[in-house]
């Protein structure tokens, strides 16, 4: 399968920087050729063996990378195709890229395949090449956006969107087809956000405290949130939301504000819900907490 999309990928792109397998190809030699074109321009990666140390690279990938050529050393990395095969990729960098299903193939595409279709490999190389030297001006200085989306969808859309020119149509369709990730991000982040706030209360739990404040669990909840890689941060007013739509009502505890008693009920309440969200804390749970070992 991998050997597939790698010929697939090469006949779509001119001089790939191709890395993980190297295919019997007359024009695929596993060097990256970055002479050949404008140094403005970056050339493609294609990583097409799957492997289990993907999940640590995917981070480097989104940083600049540099190689020697005739007129000394220029910037290389690009965009990059990865062929992850069925691995579920856990990185905090997936949202960064577009998944695509790939249905299984009736048979290879061979390098016979590639050597009789060679004029129609190279006229797309050719259209594609061309449409990025004559274009390339005008996605660099593209101002699209979509402000209705959020996260990593919609720096997706701007992506994909800058590099559609001269075709308002197109664009629309890109948005209607973004939509749905939309909303599966949203509610993703939705629940992101109340893991994070029900993690809080159980690092209050083990610490005995005898009470926290609603501010408390926000600040606690914000650095366990920007620990795992999410930008959104919560104020007080919307952890002390969430906490009653936890079931957990709050109270006033003194002038610092309201909060909740960390009771005995409550702490075991706080702990099914942590094993509900699945929080990390209670993974391995803490030594002598009889809550964690309850749930």
């Amino acid at each position: 399968m991998s050997v597939a999309i790698g010929h697939f990928l090469l006949c779509c792109c001119v001089r790939p920087a191709f890395s993980g397998l190297h295919l019997p190809s007359s024009r695929t030699t596993g060097r990256i050729h970055i002479h050949s074109l404008p140094r403005e321009l970056r050339p493609t990666r294609l990583i097409c063996q799957p492997d289990a140390g993907l999940n640590r690279l995917l981070a480097a990938l989104q940083f600049p990378g540099f190689g020697i050529s005739d007129r000394g050393v220029r910037q290389v990395s690009g965009a990059a195709a990865i062929y992850v095969g069925e691995m579920e990729l856990k990185s905090l960098f997936v949202n960064a890229g577009v998944r695509i299903p790939v249905s299984p193939m009736l048979r290879s595409f061979s390098t016979q395949d590639e050597e009789r279709e060679v004029a129609t490999i190279n006229n797309l190389q050719n259209r594609l090449l061309m449409y990025r030297l004559q274009d390339f001006g005008q996605v660099r200085s593209s101002q699209f956006d979509a402000p209705e989306f959020r996260g990593s969808t919609r720096e997706m859309a701007r992506a994909l969107g800058r590099c559609i020119v001269d075709a308002p149509d197109l664009q629309a369709r890109l948005l209607d087809l973004l939509s749905s990730r939309d909303d599966a991000e949203r509610t993703e982040g939705a629940g992101r956000l109340e893991a994070g706030v029900v993690e809080a209360l159980v690092v209050a739990c083990h610490e005995k405290r005898s009470s926290v404040h609603v501010g408390q669990v926000a600040e606690i909840a914000n650095t366990i949130l920007s620990r795992s890689g999410e930008s959104s941060q919560l104020s007080p007013k919307e952890v002390g939301a969430k906490m009653k739509q936890l079931g957990l009502r709050t109270t006033r505890l003194d002038s610092a504000g309201r909060g909740i008693y960390l009771l005995t009920e409550q702490c075991a309440h706080i702990h099914r819900l942590g094993s509900a969200f699945g929080v990390p804390t209670l993974r391995e749970g803490r030594p002598g907490c009889p809550h964690c070992k309850a749930s």
